[in-house]
């Protein structure tokens, strides 16, 4: 049984809100009306239906008959390199809060959006955008498969199915005051988006519905649409009223969802936090069905946005014209598309009416007949002697060869003008390669950096969307399946997205898996010591068990070589210290003999000169007494006595003489 979210809001047919709906409808047709008419030229510019656009009165050629698409290449050129370098949605922690939760986040929206393609979805409002400047990505949940908490799912608006505020100017369509839509559905595809009211989706026509809204849709067209249904949303803002709770010291406040019974339990626990009432804006939407209203309430999905995100091409805010204030690609490249056709197909008659053969005289056959008989081995018969002078070859004439050079001008101004350049589209002739093509392909995106500009907003701008659809409709359960882990606390804290972590966009892989592979293998190139196991967790190929175990394998056999390396190592060292060890205490051993010499030497020298100041005080002892003695003798004895010490002096004196020449002579 599909889940009925309108069951409390269904309504009997109101009358106002679809006389509402149809108002604000005609006050804004005028000024949309310019522009559908622009984008349905731009449609068919790109799809090469050009053959019956006769936009220029004084260009009206009767014989066009064929069409040289340079368009489409240049476009697709633009949509096929955002399609090889798609960017990833990605929950980033800010402010030091948890990563933990942001990498759950992360994975949630990743696993949603493979389920759904989104990035696919993504590539073709680009496209759209680039096409006609403008188109909306449809979010919202579908109970179909999933009747408790439902899969998130994304669709393509194109501009014909959507009527909205002429003035909004907000990427987030916080100041856009309405959006309706319009699909055509069978009733079997309607009773499942509104399940419960099968009798009266049967009691509506569907033999060829027909109304004057959405005019440019191609059903529209289309007289043969039974089976059908007209299906509209209108989604309006409007206001609520919201119950916050207030931190009176930190003036934090956090909006609750609680009854009158509740709010007086909480007041009479803490006291001293206040509870503030109010209005806070939101929006509302009306299902209406063949112009017959089905539902009129508050947003389904539970959330106070619009379900849309606008992508834009090239969007001038200043200007008044709406058949300008939205312009993609095309609109720059269908002027010279279709003087391109315009003068290629002048060539082609150009060509074709230029006369060439041989004009043969009157007579100079032998068989009128063989003058029709042209190409190679066609043999004429000619009368004697009227080779020469019958028959004449006519050239064809002369062509300037500046007529064609006009027209491939015409080629290249369709590349320029869409800011794309031949090495873009891998048409350059000259031969530089490497960093010069680099420079070249970096120059010319750089005209195209405004639409992958608008681009990464408005898909930041719907990572938001889907993270707060996610947060109000995804149960714990099936949030635990998706991640295959338990969800942290701050998992269901609606602040958790505004102050706690940010939507961004990542390089694109197919899993988060892969994209946390490619971040650490990033930061592991840039030397960052991240061990190679936590690499090979997040890799995901083919035979990864056998890799990762002969990874592993090798990885011992290098860590037992590493330790046997590692002992011997250590063993040299230790032979090392112990040499040095033992050299240092013959080094300490020599030190004290030194010093022990030393304090010997110094004994020595003490010893020796208290020997000389003994000798030296013995001396004049000596004199002292040698002294007394002289005075004690007589003159005669004195004179014998100094005779006596200088015959011994002059002894004493020869023998050191003779020693010092005994000693030179042994020298020499």
């Amino acid at each position: 049984m599909v889940r009925n979210i309108y069951e409390s809001h269904y309504t009997d047919g109101r009358p106002d809100i679809v006389a509402e709906a149809d108002s604000r409808y005609q006050q804004n047709l005028s000024a949309w009306q310019l522009f559908f008419y622009e984008q349905l030229i731009d449609r068919k510019v790109y799809l090469g239906d050009q053959r019956y656009l006769n936009l220029y009165s004084g260009l009206s050629y009767d014989h066009q008959k064929y069409i040289f698409n340079v368009s489409m290449p240049v476009l697709n050129m633009v949509a096929g390199r955002q399609r090889q370098h798609r960017k990833a949605t990605q929950m980033v922690p800010v402010q030091g809060s948890s990563s933990h939760t942001s990498s759950q986040a992360t994975k949630v929206i990743q696993s949603a959006y493979y389920n759904d393609d989104t990035y696919n979805t993504v590539s073709n409002c680009f496209k759209e955008s680039c096409i006609t400047g403008l188109s909306l990505m449809h979010s919202w949940i579908d109970y179909r498969r999933d009747p408790i908490c439902g899969d998130l799912k994304t669709e393509c608006y194109s501009a014909d199915m959507v009527m909205m505020d002429a003035f909004w100017r907000e990427m987030d369509l916080s100041d856009c005051q309405f959006i309706r839509t319009r699909k055509y559905l069978h009733k079997e595809q309607v009773k499942q988006l509104v399940p419960g009211r099968e009798h009266d989706i049967d009691m509506l026509n569907d033999q060829a519905y027909f109304d004057t809204k959405f005019t440019f849709m191609p059903q529209q067209y289309n007289i043969r649409r039974k089976g059908f249904l007209a299906y509209d949303e209108y989604w309006h803002l409007t206001e609520r009223m919201a119950t916050f709770l207030v931190d009176p010291e930190t003036y934090e406040s956090t909006e609750v969802d609680f009854t009158k019974e509740d709010l007086d339990n909480l007041k009479a626990k803490f006291p001293q936090i206040v509870i503030v009432k109010e209005k806070v804006p939101t929006v509302h939407l009306a299902i209406i069905i063949n112009n017959v209203c089905f539902y009129d309430g508050p947003n389904p999905l539970g959330i106070d946005y619009y379900p849309f995100t606008p992508f834009v091409a090239y969007h001038d805010l200043a200007n008044n014209n709406y058949a300008f204030r939205y312009q993609g690609i095309i609109r720059n490249i269908r002027d010279p598309q279709y003087l391109y056709n315009y003068r290629k197909q002048l060539e082609m008659d150009l060509l074709a009416a230029q006369f060439s053969g041989v004009d043969v005289e009157e007579d100079a056959l032998v068989s009128d007949d063989d003058a029709f008989k042209v190409g190679p081995g066609k043999v004429r018969f000619f009368k004697k002697n009227r080779m020469q002078t019958g028959i004449r070859d006519v050239p064809g004439a002369n062509i300037n060869p500046a007529n064609f050079n006009v027209t491939e001008l015409l080629k290249q101004d369709i590349q320029s003008n869409a800011g794309v350049t031949p090495e873009l589209l891998g048409q350059a002739e000259d031969s530089d390669v490497g960093i010069t093509e680099q420079l070249r392909q970096g120059a010319a995106l750089t005209t195209l950096q405004e639409l992958f500009d608008n681009l990464d907003l408005s898909q930041r701008n719907a990572g938001r969307l889907h993270w707060a659809l996610i947060q109000k409709n995804y149960t714990l359960g099936k949030i635990r399946k998706m991640i295959t882990e338990e969800p942290t606390n701050e998992f269901r804290d609606k602040s958790f997205q505004k102050y706690d972590a940010v939507v961004c966009n990542a390089p694109l892989t197919n899993t988060t898996k892969q994209l946390a592979y490619l971040q650490k293998y990033s930061l592991w190139k840039d030397g960052l010591p991240i061990p190679v196991d936590m690499l090979l967790a997040d890799l995901d190929i083919q035979d990864k068990d056998k890799m990762i175990e002969a990874i592993q394998k090798q990885q011992e056999q290098d860590r037992q070589m590493q330790q046997q390396s590692a002992q011997l190592q250590m063993q040299n060292q230790q032979v090392v210290n112990e040499s040095l060890q033992s050299k240092a205490e013959s080094d300490r051993s020599l030190a004290q003999e030194r010093m022990a010499k030393g304090r010997l030497e110094q004994v020595q020298i003490m010893t020796a000169y208290n020997k000389s100041e003994h000798e030296k005080t013995s001396a004049i002892l000596n004199t002292v007494k040698a002294a007394a003695e002289v005075d004690s003798m007589g003159i005669n004895d004195f004179v014998s006595v100094f005779t006596l010490i200088e015959n011994m002096k002059n002894n004493e004196d020869k023998k050191v003489t003779q020693q010092e020449g005994i000693s030179n002579g042994t020298q020499s």
